[in-house]
């Protein structure tokens, strides 16, 4: 009876979806953006704009929640495009050295970091050989590329980045002629954190240790746990955005390295069609000096305090991909995730 009601919530929501949207009024950003045609799971999204097929593409964790126990292993990397941030549709799954492709992967995929640079796509990615439920075995961060023209079948491995056993959830940013990586690792149980490493050419880096500032100072910020954490330019600064799971915690900097913390935004849940819990995972697309965040929400997972489970239940599982629109007043970053978006 509950999967019955799932599948047909999942079913109302295709519908909604679908008519969306007065014809005669000025076209908005439907809430949730996106769900993933085959198993209603998508999470992690890494949002980027290809500006050689002139498509919005957002790569995500392909969860799996109607297979319980096996729903965060085994995920394939899919992908959904869009060539005006409204009207998002499933484009397929990644294959990466020709194998996959297909909702259920051998090994797992988590979190991909996404960055286009010329006429090749760099994506960082946390891979578990072990996909053994519930969380699977060891990861690394192994970077792959392929050609932007070709970014769902053309993945080509090149090297393991980081290859300590829990390293996951990698992001990349242009800083002048090199670029930066931060990751959620924890290479002993008394150094879990955010990390930080540096490269001349995407492919050489130098792991750099903990990030600096107030990102990993509990004291500061309260926060024992990140993930998922998102970097990005805007506004005179650098941003990260990560996951404490009890909203997203924002982080500003100058120089990219050392880290002044904002607190949290988008804890209290929104008031649009399926995104009334804590946002979380979060990526961000610059359009015309707008930023909008986008964001994984399990709607059906009601968060007790202090908690960071993931829901036992299978319902709690399904997730969909939603966007906002991020603001900058003072140098503070903020969000109004109820507002309706006009791209």
């Amino acid at each position: 009876m509950k999967k019955n009601a799932i599948l047909l919530a999942c079913s109302l929501f295709v519908i909604l979806a679908a008519s969306a949207g007065n014809p005669k009024s000025k076209p908005s950003v439907p809430a949730p953006i996106y769900m993933d045609n085959n198993y209603h799971g998508p999470a992690d999204p890494e949002a980027v704009w290809n500006p050689v097929t002139k498509e919005y593409m957002i790569f995500y964790t392909g969860r799996r929640p109607f297979l319980d126990q096996s729903s965060y292993v085994g995920t394939p990397v899919g992908v959904a495009v869009s060539k005006d941030m409204i009207h998002w549709k499933h484009a397929g799954y990644c294959s990466f050295d020709g194998a996959g492709g297909e909702p259920d992967s051998e090994i797992t995929y988590w979190a991909p970091g996404v960055i286009i640079e010329g006429d090749t796509a760099h994506m960082y990615v946390t891979v578990k050989l072990d996909s053994t439920p519930v969380w699977g075995g060891p990861s690394n961060i192994v970077h792959y590329t392929a050609p932007a023209t070709d970014m769902i079948s053309g993945w080509k491995r090149q090297s393991a980045v980081v290859t300590t056993p829990i390293s996951i959830d990698a992001t990349v940013i242009r800083n002048g002629d090199g670029y930066e990586m931060w990751y959620r690792d924890r290479p002993t149980e008394e150094t879990g954190g955010l990390y930080h490493a540096h490269s001349k050419n995407l492919y050489d880096w130098e792991l750099l240790g903990l990030a600096k500032g107030d990102i990993n100072r509990v004291d500061v910020t309260g926060h024992t746990y990140q993930e998922g954490a998102f970097a990005f330019y805007w506004k005179g600064w650098f941003w990260i955005i990560a996951d404490p799971h009890k909203g997203l915690a924002v982080y500003r900097s100058k120089d990219a390295v050392n880290w002044e913390y904002q607190g949290i935004i988008m804890y209290e849940p929104g008031k649009r069609f399926a995104d009334n819990t804590r946002a979380r995972h979060p990526s961000v697309l610059i359009k015309d000096n707008r930023a909008f965040i986008v964001y994984h929400v399990q709607p059906f997972l009601g968060y007790n305090p202090g908690t960071h489970e993931a829901g036992d239940e299978i319902y709690q599982k399904i997730s969909f991909l939603q966007m906002a629109e991020l603001n900058c007043e003072n140098g503070k970053l903020t969000c109004n995730r109820d507002k309706t978006i006009y791209p």
